[in-house]
C-alpha cells in the first residue's frame, strides 16, 4: 500500500520459461509480467487510473512498452497474455478504443505440438527486425493506395489495411446499418477487399516516387507520415511490394474467421481436416505473399504438414518454431518421433546440439495472474 511518486524505485527479478528468440512471444510474456506487477505496486496511487487495472487496457499499454524497444508490432501477443482462458483459444478484436477476445474451442481430442526451426527470431536483429518493420511500412503504403484509388473518405488518415476495409463505403445490410457487419458480411468484405488489391495493386515493386505519384502527395509527405519505421532509408532506393502483402493481410484476415467459425461448427473428422487446410494454406501465404518464412522453416513446416492436420509457422516469422494441429489419430509422442527422425536427424549436429530445446506440447492455459502474499 505504499505511495510511490518521483524519486522512488522498485527493484523487480524477472523469470521466465518461453524459450527466447523463439517467435512463441517470449518478449511479450516478460513485459506483460512486468506490467502486471508494476501496475499492482502502483495502484494505490493516484497516477494510475482505475481502468489500467482492466485486462484489455494492459495489453495495449504492455504493446506500447514493447513498440518502444523499436518493433512496431500491432499487439496481439500482449493481448493473448492477458486475455488467454484455460482450454480454448481467443478470436481477439481489436475495435478501438478497447480490445475484446471471444473464446474459441478447438475440436474433441486435437492437440498442439511446436516444433523448433532452430533459426532464432529476434525482431531486434537486422534481418528480422528490419524485414520486420519493412513490413508494417509496405502494408501502410497498401493501405494508402487502396484507401485513394476506393475513394475512402479522408483517405489520407488511413494508416491499415483494416482501416481502408472498415472506412470504405458498403452497401447497407439488410437491417439498413452499416456497422459492425455479421460474420458472413465480414467474409464477403475481406474477399472484396482481396479483389481489390488484385485490381488496383500491381505485382511489380513500388518506389515512394510512385506512391507520391499515385496520390498526388510528395515523397517528403510519404515517407514522413508513413515510413518512419524505414528511417534512414532511401527514398530513391526503398522498394515496397503492396499487393503482395495486402493479399496476404487480408487473406489471413478471413483465414482467422473461417477458423473460427469452423470450431464453432463443432468436432469430428471433417472439421479437423478443415482447420488442418486453413493453417496450411497461412503458412504458404507467410511462405510466398509475406515473404516472412525460412528455408529451415519451410523444410520443417513441410515435412510436419505430411503427418499433421495443419502446421505452419509461429509468430513473426524468419526463423523460430512451427506450431502443427494434430487430430484424434495422431498422438504428440509419435508426432515428435516423426520430426525427430526425419528432420532433426538430417541436420548438422552441431545446429541440433545448440538447442536446448526442440518440442513443445501445448493447451491452453490462463493469462497473467497475480499472486500476491
Amino acid at each position: 500500500g505504499a505511495q510511490w511518486g518521483r524519486g522512488h524505485s522498485i527493484a523487480m527479478v524477472v523469470h521466465g520459461q518461453v524459450p527466447m528468440g523463439s517467435g512463441l512471444s517470449s518478449s511479450a510474456s516478460v513485459i506483460c509480467a512486468y506490467v502486471a506487477a508494476l501496475v499492482h505496486a502502483l495502484a494505490p496511487s493516484e497516477a494510475v487510473a482505475l481502468e489500467a487495472l482492466e485486462k484489455s487496457a494492459l495489453s495495449a499499454l504492455a504493446a506500447d512498452c514493447e513498440r518502444m524497444l523499436g518493433v512496431s508490432l500491432g499487439g496481439m501477443d500482449q493481448a493473448i497474455s492477458f486475455l488467454a482462458e484455460k482450454n480454448c483459444a481467443q478470436l481477439i478484436h481489436f475495435t478501438h478504443p478497447r480490445i475484446t477476445a471471444q473464446p474459441v474451442h478447438l475440436p474433441e481430442g486435437c492437440s498442439l505440438v511446436l516444433s523448433n526451426s532452430l533459426v532464432s527470431h529476434s525482431l531486434q536483429s537486422a534481418a528480422a527486425g528490419s524485414g520486420y518493420n519493412h513490413r508494417v511500412v509496405e502494408c501502410r503504403l497498401a493501405a494508402l493506395v487502396l484507401a485513394k484509388c476506393l475513394g475512402v473518405g479522408q483517405w489520407e488518415e488511413v494508416m491499415t489495411l483494416a482501416e481502408a476495409e472498415q472506412l470504405r463505403v458498403w452497401p447497407p445490410q439488410d437491417d439498413g446499418s452499416c456497422t459492425p457487419p455479421p460474420a458472413a458480411a465480414l467474409l464477403a468484405r475481406l474477399e472484396a477487399m482481396q479483389c481489390a488489391a488484385g485490381e488496383y495493386l500491381h505485382t511489380a515493386q513500388y518506389s515512394i516516387a510512385d506512391v507520391a505519384r499515385i496520390t498526388g502527395k510528395s515523397c517528403e509527405w510519404v515517407m514522413s507520415t508513413r515510413c518512419t519505421e524505414a528511417a534512414g532509408a532511401d527514398e530513391n532506393a526503398a522498394i515496397f511490394s503492396l499487393r503482395q502483402r495486402a493479399k496476404h493481410v487480408y487473406c489471413e484476415a478471413q483465414r482467422v474467421h473461417l477458423f473460427a467459425e469452423v470450431c464453432q461448427g463443432g468436432d469430428g473428422v471433417a472439421a479437423v481436416q478443415r482447420l488442418g487446410e486453413l493453417m496450411n494454406a497461412s503458412h504458404e501465404s507467410c511462405r510466398d505473399l509475406f515473404e516472412c518464412s525460412c528455408r529451415e522453416m519451410d523444410e520443417l513446416v513441410e515435412a510436419a504438414q505430411k503427418r499433421a492436420a495443419g502446421s505452419r509457422l509461429t509468430g513473426a516469422g524468419w526463423g523460430g518454431w512451427c506450431v502443427s494441429l494434430l487430430g484424434p489419430d495422431m498422438s504428440p509422442q509419435a508426432f515428435m518421433e516423426y520430426l525427430e527422425e526425419e528432420v532433426y536427424a538430417q541436420r548438422a549436429s552441431d545446429e541440433v546440439a545448440g538447442s536446448t530445446l526442440k518440442f513443445l506440447v501445448s493447451s491452453p492455459a490462463p493469462g497473467v495472474v497475480l499472486f500476491c502474499d
